[in-house]
């Protein structure tokens, strides 16, 4: 009697996505090249795993193939180094479309607000002003996730990961270890957070009044995770701002699609299609089958990354150093009070106390034009912009990178300060990226910019 091959008669194969023997049957019989058999170890190592056979994108497939959605070339698998991600099973040329799904899969405040969440909120008369659709889509997630699989998104959010690794996620002793500039705006943003976790409680009280598959109240860790979603995880769509809600409404929830990672270098196109009633995307690059596709969230450097998206890149073309006004503060001493006093207000008025950084290719053009207003002489003044736009004399550009050197080493050594309190820390994953970015802001104050400052204008 022939050997069957299994339960359905095909052969069975390993979840690698594209298998290679260790070992050949030389190897096996005791003659091995050591090298050989490391190469081919890194080999699998490297290789993406599918996450086909998992039982919850079992689920989420079927349930968006039910609601319209034709799944092609993409597949969910798990990267080294990205985690999970989509794959691409058949060769992939710019103009090619990625990915489209009908209307009917996404989450928007549309969504929201035609639910029982909208019903809420218009029997009890909250005022638009208080009202974001951040909020909403939050209030929105965590509720459905309560009622288990009673709800339509139930595949879709069971296919969500359980915790996410942004700054608003860190425990207090890993927000400590942070710089001191992302952690200021880490605590901007877990207090806006709070904040509107107070407002869904109030609106969740009347979610729960009406329907008694929510009793029991909404949790602080369920509010935060509804966030993690969709501030990670949502995409861009322009739709028209709701009379209830206040802000800008561009927030989307795609299944499937929200595994895309993010890479500086990925160019695609994506649209809303009135015409077909559908979320498209479309790639202009090229990949090979079982390639990783990627999009790109944005020109984000690490620490935007870290505290948005809960990671950071090895190599990030777009990293820089912050500057506060307070990193000045070890120069102002070589100032008379009153000479500060007109110079910082100079500053003011050509607006170049914002967007100050020094990233690979030297200080960025405010961070420039501060050094400038520092080293000239205020009565030799004529107009705003014929002051800015002057090249400075050699002995001002020497005073200029004298002064900037003082300013990046100061920061340097608080960059280090920061890094050896890390080691102090509960070792983490969360503290693991804390620690590459800030070894990548020491590089870039070591190796490129204290050597070569300039001052040229451009």
């Amino acid at each position: 009697m022939p050997r069957r091959k299994g339960r359905t008669g095909r052969r069975r194969t390993r979840n690698y996505l594209d298998y290679e023997p260790l070992a050949t049957s030389s190897e096996s019989e005791g003659h091995v090249d050591t090298k050989s058999l490391h190469t081919k170890l890194r080999r699998v190592s490297e290789r993406p795993v599918s996450l086909e056979h998992e039982e919850s994108f079992i689920v989420l497939l079927k349930w968006m193939k039910k609601n319209g959605f034709t799944l092609k070339n993409l597949r969910p698998a798990v990267f080294p180094g990205t985690g999970r991600g989509l794959l691409t099973k058949a060769h992939l040329r710019p103009g090619d479309d990625i990915i489209s799904v009908p209307s009917k899969l996404l989450i928007t405040t549309h969504t929201a607000l035609n639910s029982y969440v909208g019903e809420a909120i218009k029997k009890y008369g909250f005022g638009s002003e208080e009202i974001s659709p951040q909020l909403i889509l939050c209030l929105f997630l965590a509720y459905e996730k309560r009622r288990g699989n009673k709800s339509f998104w139930y595949p879709y959010i069971s296919s969500l990961p359980a915790s996410f690794s942004t700054t608003a996620f860190f425990t207090d002793e890993e927000r400590q270890c942070l710089p001191g500039f992302l952690k200021e705006k880490s605590d901007i943003q877990l207090n806006s957070i709070k904040v509107s976790y107070e407002l869904a409680l109030l609106i969740g009280a009347h979610i729960e009044a009406a329907c008694k598959d929510f009793a029991g109240g909404l949790s602080w860790e369920q509010y935060l995770w509804a966030w993690g979603v969709v501030n990670t995880r949502s995409v861009y769509m322009e739709q028209r701002l709701h009379p209830l809600l206040t802000g800008v409404d561009h927030y989307a929830l795609v299944p499937l699609l929200d595994m895309l990672n993010h890479s500086v270098s990925a160019k695609v196109k994506a649209v809303f299609s009135k015409s077909t009633d559908r979320y498209m995307m479309q790639t202009f690059d090229t990949y090979r089958p079982y390639d990783q596709v990627f999009i790109c969230y944005g020109p984000h450097d690490n620490s935007k990354l870290l505290l948005e998206y809960g990671f950071v890149l090895p190599v990030n073309p777009h990293n820089a150093v912050t500057f506060k006004e307070d990193d000045f503060n070890i120069i102002k001493f070589q100032f008379p009070e009153s000479a500060w006093k007109k110079k910082r207000a100079m500053m003011e008025e050509n607006d170049v106390l914002c967007s100050l950084c020094c990233s690979a290719d030297g200080p960025s053009w405010n961070l420039q034009c501060v050094f400038r207003i520092l080293v000239r002489d205020w009565e030799t003044r004529i107009s705003c912009g014929q002051y800015l736009m002057t090249e400075p004399t050699e002995k001002e550009k020497f005073k200029m990178k004298r002064l900037c050197d003082m300013v990046l080493k100061e920061k340097l050594q608080r960059i280090q300060e920061c890094l050896c309190s890390i080691k102090e820390c509960e070792p983490s994953y969360h503290i693991s990226m804390v620690s590459t970015l800030l070894e990548q802001l020491e590089e870039i104050l070591i190796k490129r910019n204290l050597k070569r400052v300039t001052f040229d204008i451009g």
